[in-house]
């Protein structure tokens, strides 16, 4: 008996090992790989990987501000919020309803913290001083995607990931991963900065979870990406150039 449990245990462990050692391989073997969105081509190479990128430029506090909060998102994201608007309080306030951003000019713009009509809130989430506009966190009950507001002319632009701005702040790159749970958006975005809007370029979804993004050039980021099997989660890191494809003539 103990010789045929030692046996069958052989076969178990074995089988497991090819089942993780076959993706692993799989995904090993995409050393270079592309990706078509709308007019442009996306070629993926093998990288090196990175450290997490800071996009707020204080993601350690806030990460040591919500580490005892309930495990909910939105409530880490409103401890966030009241913590900005003691510091950004030239920028923004809030009320027990409603969030309201300061233009350049003098004008406001409202935005209810929930909306039980809609069934929609907004909770500020950052200022990025470098481009002039502030980022809110756009939630429903089981979603969430995240708003542009551009300061000086109240511009708006939804966008469905994190976004992580380009060295020459002219371009954004957007992400967002949720191969589990299926309720947001899983996939990348391109944006353009135009002088008083943004500009979508390309959305497309993808079969890997984009997890992080270092931009390294003004047409290439690192990507850190995770990819779902039955019984693990593979992560591996990928160096992204972008190229716009020309059109024929």
């Amino acid at each position: 008996m103990k010789y045929l449990t030692f046996i069958f245990s052989i076969i178990f462990f074995s089988a497991c090992g090819q089942n993780n050692n076959s993706l692993e391989k799989e995904i090993t073997n995409l050393s270079m790989d592309t990706l078509q969105a709308n007019h442009y081509l996306l070629t993926f190479t093998y990288s090196a990987p990175f450290s997490s990128t800071d996009i707020y430029g204080d993601l350690a506090y806030r990460k040591q501000l919500t580490d005892t909060a309930i495990n909910n998102y939105f409530v880490r994201a409103n401890i966030i919020q009241s913590y900005l608007s003691n510091h950004l309080s030239n920028y923004f306030y809030i009320t027990d309803s409603t969030l309201v951003l300061k233009l350049i000019d003098g004008e406001i713009v409202c935005f209810n913290r929930w909306d039980s009509e809609k069934e929609v809130g907004y909770i500020f989430e950052h200022y990025f001083e470098t481009i002039d506009y502030y980022l809110l966190i756009e939630h429903y009950f089981e979603e969430s995607n995240w708003l542009f507001v551009n300061r000086k002319n109240g511009f708006q632009k939804s966008i469905k990931g994190l976004p992580y701005i380009s060295i020459d702040n002219k371009r954004i790159v957007t992400i967002n991963s949720d191969l589990d749970a299926g309720y947001n958006f899983n996939g990348i975005e391109l944006y353009t900065i135009l002088p008083d809007s943004i500009q979508t370029e390309f959305s497309i979804e993808t079969i890997w979870g984009p997890l992080d993004v270092q931009w390294i050039s003004d047409n290439q980021f690192l990507v850190k990406r995770e990819h779902f099997s039955v019984d693990s989660t593979i992560i591996d890191y990928k160096r992204v150039l972008i190229e716009k494809i020309k059109k024929d003539l």
